[in-house]
């Protein structure tokens, strides 16, 4: 099995029973549990073995959809046990696409990304932090790993114009990969955008 979606099940309950399910697997690339009332406070460990547990991932999407009422609750702790799955997955890890949407992260969790910035151990490719509450800084904050990244989500995550500036002024300094930028919902004017286009 190459790619498994897991979406809108009740995996939050005996959660063990799928971390040893999948555990034999090493060829899943791809894994997908939207809506599944996920909570970092109860399932953070075996979120840190699946991801450190399966090097062949390259996808993670624990995403949620706006109108569901059984979405992930990752938080910070949740995040935090994904990187660090990440940075201990034997020889290295070759994830590059990592969906967190809708998951009530806050600004704290920004720097566990940041450590995944050696281009030789991990190159994230796609991020999707959309309808978290990030704040301004988060541009700052995530620099060390955005030169890599080609898609980034950061829909409704209160940015503002500073943090036009900030990308703004990466692309200054860095060869940037970015192809493909979403940033609607947030705070920023016409202002923000011309800094950032122009």
């Amino acid at each position: 099995m190459l790619k498994l979606d897991l979406s809108n099940n009740q995996l939050q309950q005996n959660f063990r029973y799928l971390v040893d399910g999948i555990v034999n697997n090493h060829r899943l690339i791809s894994l997908v549990m939207k809506n599944n009332q996920l909570n970092g406070n109860e399932h953070a460990d075996g979120l840190k073995q699946i991801i450190k547990n399966h090097p062949s991932l390259t996808k993670i999407d624990f995403s949620n959809s706006e109108m569901n009422v059984n979405k992930n609750k990752l938080k910070n702790i949740g995040v935090e046990a994904i990187i660090e799955g990440i940075l201990e997955t034997e020889n290295q890890s070759i994830i590059s696409d990592i969906n967190l949407s809708y998951n009530f992260l806050s600004q704290e969790c920004l720097p566990f990304f940041a450590k995944l910035s050696n281009p030789e151990f991990v190159q994230i490719q796609s991020l999707n932090l959309s309808y978290n509450d990030l704040g301004q800084d988060c541009i700052k904050t995530l620099t060390p790993i955005l030169p890599s990244i080609m898609e980034l989500s950061l829909a409704n995550t209160r940015l503002t114009n500073q943090s036009m500036y900030d990308l703004a002024h990466l692309f200054t300094l860095e060869e940037m990969s970015l192809r493909h930028l979403d940033i609607h919902n947030n705070l920023i004017t016409s202002e923000g955008f011309y800094t950032l286009m122009f």
